[in-house]
Formats: C-alpha cells, structure tokens, sequence
C-alpha cells in the first residue's frame, strides 16, 4: 500500500513560449481531482475510481456506492475532504495541467483523466494521529495503469502521474512488483510516459516504489535555489528532479494551497512532458526524458548529481535536432 507524496510548496512558474500542452492529456491517479476555476469540465475527458474493500487491513472504497471499480469521469472525483489526504489529487493535477486564467500549470491547455486509486483507513496503526485517512493498493494502481492503456488510441496521452509511494528500495524492483512493471513498460512502449515521486523519507541511497520500477521516470524535489530538499529521498535512481518546495495550487473545489514534497515535483515533469510532446508529437518517451536531462540543471546531495528540469532547454534540445548530451 502507498501514501500520498506531499505537504507543503513557490506558486507555479510559467513558461515563456508558445507551447500549452494543446491536444495532449495526463493522466492523474491519485485521490482524484475537482476544482472549479483550474479543472474545469471541458479539460476533464475521462475518469475512473479503483478502490478496495478489504477486511483484512480494514479498508473501504471511495468508488461511487461503495464499488471496487467504476469508469465514468464522475468516479474520478476528488473522496470527501473530511479523510486526511483527499484535497491532494486536486493539487496535483492544477500543477500539471490547471488553469484558473490567474494561475496555470505547467501545460495549461492539457485535459486530463482523473483516476481516483486509494482507499479509506481508519486505524491508527496506518494513519498515525490522523483518522481516517487514505492509502492507496499496489492492485488499484495497475487496474488505473491498464486503464490508461486502454484510453491510448482515444486521447493522445503524453503522461501518467503518481505522485505517490511507498518502501525504500536501493535498485530497480521490478521483480518485486511484475504486474506494475509489465504495465509500465506496454505504457512506454506506447509513447506514454509514466512520472513518480521519488518519496519524501529524506533518504541518500534509495527510493520509494514504484519510482524504483526501471521503466518509470523517477522524479526527486528541488527547492528554489536548486539544492535537493532535505526531505526528498535521492539516489541513482533518480531520472528527474522538479520544483517541489511551497507550490501553491488548487484544492477541491475552489481553494489554493501551498504544499510541498516530490509528489508537486513529480506533476512538473508530467505536464513538462506533455508539453514538448505538443512540439514533437511522435517522439519517444525516452527522447523527451533525453532533452529534459541533457539540458537541466545538475543539484548535487550526498555525490549524486541529477538534473532539475528545464523546459525552455529541453524544447531547444528538440528543435535543433539533438539526440544526446
């Protein structure tokens, strides 16, 4: 089972050139998303909830009436914000792809697929202090996963977010997890690029999974003077790092707040992504994460070296026809 990646983050930056992220989609699983003025309806285009009812750790489904699974953009609806966690899915998505006309995401002009994949918990053994709150299953997140891949050829999809995670893993684990990896890579393969949180632990030497999957583009938390947050889990494994720290965006479903941890670094690259994917339409996943690479900017802790985005560059990268650092 896995958290939500987040808690508290600069308002969002905006990008200086002609490309919104037009005629591309993102996928947000999560605990589903609303917000009135960045999410409006016409920019949701599909939706789905996969929750789970399971006696064994106590859990109960967020799906409308209770079901395990539902696949209507109403399903993907933000769970009651009376349940700790359930205004984080909406902050995720406005940072990737909201738009209130004052305050825009990264790819303003990206619809999105809102999928709703946790579940409600009331022990105090998962949630801590705070009861009840949400937890989100390895199982849920493949069922969203499959469904993502089913919608490929009706909406041009560019990414995936997760901005959530669990565990501490020190190498690739797709063994671990083979029904998350199998899924992960029929994604890429198909040109959709799956973006996680690192996780927010504070460790050097591992991440969370399923960011330790090889296929999934692993993405860390950079602060604004481009060192790595100190609570960002950081190591080889690490793709990307992104703006995470106090990023003020939506919550259900009209609020602002500011939050910060890799699960808002995380929907930077996502809508990063879709809007090179605007530009280069039929570029590879691992062309787009190239241009993004070989153009950011190296943030260094504990030795590693990894690179915070920079789009401008990385549409440069593109448009000049380079194809390595």
């Amino acid at each position: 089972m896995c958290r939500t990646e987040g808690i508290k983050a600069n308002r969002l930056g905006e990008t200086k050139f002609d490309l919104l992220g037009k005629g591309q989609t993102i996928a947000i699983l999560d605990t589903g998303s609303h917000h009135r003025k960045m999410l409006k309806k016409d920019r949701i285009v599909s939706g789905a909830c996969y929750s789970s009812n399971n006696p064994t750790y106590g859990s109960v489904s967020l799906c409308p009436g209770g079901s395990e699974s539902r696949k209507n953009k109403g399903s993907g609806k933000n769970c009651a914000t009376s349940i700790a966690g359930c205004d984080h899915g909406t902050h995720v998505a406005t940072i990737a792809a909201g738009n209130s006309g004052a305050l825009k995401g990264v790819a303003r002009e990206a619809s999105i697929i809102r999928m709703q994949v946790f579940s409600r918990f009331d022990d105090p053994a998962y949630c801590g202090r705070v009861t009840p709150c949400v937890m989100s299953y390895t199982s849920d997140q493949v069922r969203a996963l499959e469904r993502v891949y089913k919608l490929r050829k009706k909406f041009s999809i560019a990414a995936v977010n997760m901005s959530l995670g669990g565990g501490y893993y020190s190498s690739h684990c797709d063994s671990a997890m083979p029904a998350m990896a199998e899924i992960i890579d029929r994604l890429t393969d198909a040109g959709i690029a799956v973006v996680i949180a690192s996780g927010n632990g504070g460790v050097d030497g591992y991440i969370s999974h399923p960011a330790c999957i090889r296929n999934a583009i692993a993405v860390g938390n950079a602060t604004k003077s481009d060192t790595i947050s100190w609570s960002s889990n950081h190591s080889s494994l690490i793709d990307l790092m992104a703006p995470g720290e106090n990023i003020y965006a939506g919550v259900p479903s009209r609020g602002y707040s500011y939050k910060s941890g890799t699960s808002m670094a995380a929907p930077h690259v996502a809508g990063a992504i879709a809007l090179l994917k605007e530009y280069k339409p039929k570029a590879s996943v691992a062309d787009l994460v190239t241009a993004l690479e070989c153009t950011g900017k190296a943030v260094t802790r504990s030795g590693v070296s990894k690179p915070r985005i920079d789009i401008h560059g990385a549409y440069r990268f593109l448009k000049t026809k380079q194809t390595g650092c």
